[in-house]
């Protein structure tokens, strides 16, 4: 009786750590089916999406495509007009050319003439003859041309045309200027309100809620709200440098975290040797080379801010989230002995 129950027993124990097993194998299972859905799904999503952004591709260089086709057509059709006012021109002078030499002919034979039978009762005549040679030729007809073709249509035509392309980009980019109310008192900024650097001594300015007054940091006057914008700034040879964008909320008092969740969006390079995206958890990418110019793209309705190596518009990074209130280009030169100073770049063309 009692081996039978050491068996009943035994069996019990068994099942029960079967009973467990098997539900840690389900609960695995359960778990392996969420994420192969999720994969699917993120697969569909990823699919979708590279279906969208290949349509805007193709969208952005068909205006380009038809911006330069206009272009082209539009100087073929100035080319063709021109010529025809060159060749009605020199039809003009030809016209011209022909009535005075056909008067040259007649003068000549006449001329001619009075040389071979001159005679004294021909004299008056000959007088008479030689003043209305006079009048030949004051009418010269005209040899030059009205409109230089080669110097119109030869010139730096590529140049010219990338000029007027500049109309049709969006967005276009934005001329910032970097605004005193929010500049530590530790920086000093251009007259023209272009160029940042740290400062020796510290300014006397007043202790206003939008001034940043432990970093040395700065934002620029313009913010946005809505819409596309692009920006670029130089930051040339700083071995240490922070730029991105601001909330218009955020706290800028203190040594506070400045990160996504504060209303912070920003990259930095630390001593030229990594770069690192200020996200949460912070993530580390590299460069080819250290760039010299950042450029920085911000969709406000889709939730992008997105970094570029402005020369060779190499994307960087790209943090996503949702914008609600007006965002402001933030930027900090950090310390950067014997550098040159922190500039906004503006395009003139």
């Amino acid at each position: 009786m009692e081996v039978a129950l050491l068996e009943d027993e035994k069996f019990k124990d068994f099942r029960l750590m079967l009973d467990h097993s098997l539900n840690s194998l389900l609960q695995e299972k359960e778990k392996l089916v969420a994420f192969h859905s999720e994969k699917e799904m993120k697969k569909k999503q990823l699919k979708e999406e590279a279906e969208q952004l290949s349509q805007h591709i193709t969208e952005e260089f068909s205006r380009l495509h038809r911006f330069l086709t206009m272009e082209e057509e539009s100087l073929h059709l100035q080319l063709k007009e021109d010529l025809e006012v060159e060749l009605q021109t020199i039809h003009q002078h030809l016209e011209v050319a022909s009535k005075t030499q056909t008067k040259l002919d007649g003068a000549i034979a006449k001329v001619e003439m009075y040389l071979r039978c001159l005679t004294s009762e021909l004299l008056q005549d000959c007088k008479s003859l030689l003043e209305s040679l006079d009048s030949i030729f004051e009418g010269q007809y005209k040899t030059e041309t009205v409109i230089d073709l080669p110097g119109k249509y030869s010139g730096p035509l590529q140049y010219a045309v990338w000029k007027k392309m500049k109309t049709i980009i969006h967005p276009d980019i934005e001329h910032l200027t970097f605004d005193p109310k929010t500049a530590n008192r530790w920086l000093s900024l251009s007259d023209d309100l272009r160029s940042v650097r740290e400062s020796n001594v510290e300014q006397n300015l007043p202790d206003n809620s939008e001034r940043f007054d432990v970093y040395l940091q700065v934002t620029s006057s313009q913010g946005f709200q809505s819409g596309q914008h692009y920006w670029e700034v130089e930051v040339g040879d700083r071995v240490n440098w922070v730029v991105g964008a601001v909330r218009e909320s955020a706290c800028r008092k203190g040594y506070g975290i400045q990160k996504p969740e504060a209303g912070f969006w920003t990259i930095r390079c630390c001593n030229n040797k990594y770069y690192m995206a200020d996200d949460s958890p912070p993530v580390v990418f590299k460069v080819n080379e250290c760039p010299k110019k950042i450029g920085i793209y911000l969709d406000h309705e889709r939730g992008m801010l997105s970094f570029y190596s402005a020369g060779p518009m190499v994307h960087l990074y790209t943090f996503h989230h949702s914008f609600t209130e007006t965002v402001y280009p933030f930027f900090c030169p950090c310390s950067n002995e014997g550098a040159t100073a922190m500039r906004l770049f503006h395009l003139r063309l």
